[in-house]
């Protein structure tokens, strides 16, 4: 994600969106690359955090999880398979030994 947001930042930035046409069009894929480059920072902060041991991580974790069930409702039927996956990352994040690791 983060080297995807940086391509669309760069891109965006291209003279080709620079004519009153299309200027519009390039804030959106600008815009759209700022939000995948600090999703994918915060990602990789939490992913750091959980390597750690970090309760921080545990609890940011869990705000993503929470956000990837709503992704995964929004998106139904596709989003099924995403679903799914969260709500098992969910179950295992309030496991008590998972919960115990982080000092929760």
């Amino acid at each position: 994600m983060v080297l995807g947001g940086i391509m669309l930042v760069v891109f965006g930035n291209d003279p080709v969106f620079k004519n009153d046409d299309l200027f519009i069009i390039g804030i959106g894929i600008v815009t759209i690359g700022i939000v995948l480059l600090a999703i994918g920072l915060l990602t990789l902060l939490v992913a750091y955090l959980l390597w750690k041991g970090n309760p921080a991580g545990w609890y940011l974790a869990l705000i993503l999880i929470i956000l990837w069930i709503i992704d995964g409702i929004l998106m139904l039927p596709a989003g099924i398979l995403w679903l799914i996956l969260a709500v098992i990352l969910l179950w295992y994040f309030f496991r008590p030994k998972v919960r115990a690791f982080f000092g929760t």
